[in-house]
C-alpha cells in the first residue's frame, strides 16, 4: 500500500496496491455539517451519540492540510492538521 499526497494542499493524491500494481486517484475534501441546535424539549439536539445536522448544508472545512506521516511500530499513522 502507497499513499501520495499533494505537495501544495496536503490532501491524499493517489492510493496504490503495490502487490497488485493498481493505483487509483483520490479527491479528498474535508467537509462539515452544522449541528441542530437545542431549540425545544421535543427535539434534542445533536450530541455525543446522536448526529442531527441543522440544514442539508455543507461547509469546507479547509482547501489544504499540513500532513505528516510518522510510523508506530510496523504501521504507518497520517496525521492531519488543519490550517485554518
Amino acid at each position: 500500500m502507497a499513499v501520495t499526497f499533494d505537495g501544495a494542499s496536503g490532501l491524499m493524491k493517489t492510493v496504490a496496491n503495490k502487490r497488485k500494481q493498481i493505483t487509483l486517484d483520490v479527491a479528498q475534501t474535508l467537509l462539515y455539517y452544522k449541528s441542530y441546535p437545542k431549540v425545544d424539549k421535543d427535539w434534542p439536539p445533536s450530541g455525543a451519540y446522536i448526529f442531527r445536522s441543522a440544514n442539508t448544508t455543507v461547509y469546507t472545512l479547509s482547501d489544504s492540510v499540513h500532513t505528516t506521516v510518522v510510523q508506530v511500530g510496523d504501521r504507518f499513522v497520517s496525521l492531519l492538521t488543519s490550517l485554518l
